[in-house]
Parts: C-alpha cells; structure tokens; sequence
C-alpha cells in the first residue's frame, strides 16, 4: 500500500508501508549495484584516459626537437652569412628550407638533411649585392620530430643580427 504526502511545496514523497510478512525494498542495494556497475567504471575510464593524455603529451615533448642559431659566420668576399644551426633536443628531419623576404637567397641546401642532437649544420645565406653588410631577412625552416609532426620556425635577419622565432607546431 502507498500513501503520497505533499510537504510544502516539496515533491510528493513516496512512502512505503510495510506488512510484516512483506520484504522491504532496499534502496541502497539499489544504488550500490547502479554504482558498481556503471559510476565507478566510468570514473576509473575518465582517469585511465586523461592519465594516458598526460603520458602522451610528456612523450611528444621528449621526442621534440630543440633547434636554435649558435652562431653565424660572415664571408665578406663574395657576400655570404653561413648560418649555424644545432640542435639540443632529440632528431630533426629537415624537410625543406624556404626563403620568405628580404634582399637575399638561399645558397643551395641538399634537403631533407637530419639534425642529430648536439649536431651543427650550416645554411648559407647570400646578400643580393655582395657589397652589402646588413639586410633584412625571413627565411622560414619545414622539420619533422621522429613521430612524423611537423613544425616549422622562422629565421629573421635585421640589422646584422639574426633570431630564431619559435618553432611551432603545423595542424594538419
């Protein structure tokens, strides 16, 4: 037998009253076996995957490679800056090496090349009048780490200086 009772405007509340020979219905029973069933194996899959996110995100930054200009050396006689490039973090498959702007072009580079860690590798750049010392410059390099991304940095020559933007990853 069920008897609903309204208690100032909270929900009807559903009372059971028991026989003495009836067994009670044991709602903790209830809510114990939808917990073992379905909330505690969807919180252990919620923290096994963002546990294996966290895994896989530590292992792509162990696997990046690091590269950054050591130096640059200047040609005066023919109007040459060789470009010296090292690699700190683990290997660097360079893919291809684009100039972007400036009074200068790229003296040719065998490409794709590996960057080992603690490797240099010269990029040659020429001015366009060789007389020239100074002149602004982008030139933009295209490498790949050892799981197949791709990234890719920017080398920016301005007033007799020379920078390496930061490497980025390329969303494909």
């Amino acid at each position: 037998m069920f008897i609903i009772l309204q208690l100032y405007k909270v929900p009807a509340l559903l009372l059971t009253l028991q026989d003495n020979n009836s067994h009670p219905f044991d709602y903790t029973t209830v809510i114990g076996t939808i917990a073992a069933v379905v909330i505690i194996p969807i919180t252990i899959w919620g923290i096994i995957s963002s546990k294996n996110t966290t895994e896989t995100k530590r292992f792509e930054l162990s696997v990046l490679p690091r590269l950054f200009i050591e130096g640059i050396e200047y040609k005066g006689y023919n109007g040459e800056i060789a470009i010296i490039l090292n690699n700190k973090g683990e290997v660097a498959h360079v893919t291809g090496v684009k100039y972007i702007s400036g009074e200068v072009y790229i003296y040719p580079v065998s490409v794709p090349f590996d960057l080992d860690k603690a490797m240099q590798k010269f990029l040659s750049v020429r001015f366009n009048d060789p007389n020239r010392t100074d002149c602004e410059f982008q030139i933009e390099l295209l490498f790949d780490n050892v799981l197949k991304q791709s990234f890719h940095a920017i080398i920016t020559g301005k007033e007799g200086t020379i920078k390496f933007n930061l490497q980025e990853r390329i969303k494909r």
